[in-house]
């Protein structure tokens, strides 16, 4: 169920943003320049990003994924009404918040739970 729903999101998205499935189908002699991504950029087509997308579905858990939380939202807010810079700046904003406090929580928790973060290192062991 969640699949055929993360596929009819990634549909719908296509066609309100008025995004071919295909690029390439659409665009058969692209010119030299467009041919060629920009330094350090992937070019990824449809299908990719469906299923990159598909990826940060299952990885969202809420506070511990602020990244995750964030395109998800997004992607939610947008497929109930029209996505505007305003709201943007608003879940950019719960993004940085969310963002940095995981950061402090994850560090307190290595601080008090060393050997669950590096178990090695509390029994005594070393690797070669």
């Amino acid at each position: 169920m969640k699949t055929r729903t993360t596929e009819k999101l990634a549909k719908r998205i296509r066609q309100e943003a008025g995004v071919p499935r295909c690029p390439a189908i659409t665009n058969p002699t692209p010119t030299p320049e467009a041919a060629q991504p920009a330094a350090g950029l992937v070019v990824r087509h449809d299908d990719d990003l469906i299923n990159e997308f598909r990826t940060i579905v299952e990885n969202h858990q809420g506070c511990n994924s602020p990244a995750e939380t964030f395109i998800c939202d997004l992607v939610r807010f947008h497929s109930a009404r029209a996505l505007t810079p305003d709201c943007v700046r608003r879940y950019l904003e719960e993004f940085e918040s969310d963002f940095n406090a995981f950061v402090a929580d994850a560090q307190r928790f290595n601080k008090q739970y060393p050997e669950l973060v590096n178990p090695q290192e509390s029994d005594g062991s070393t690797a070669d």
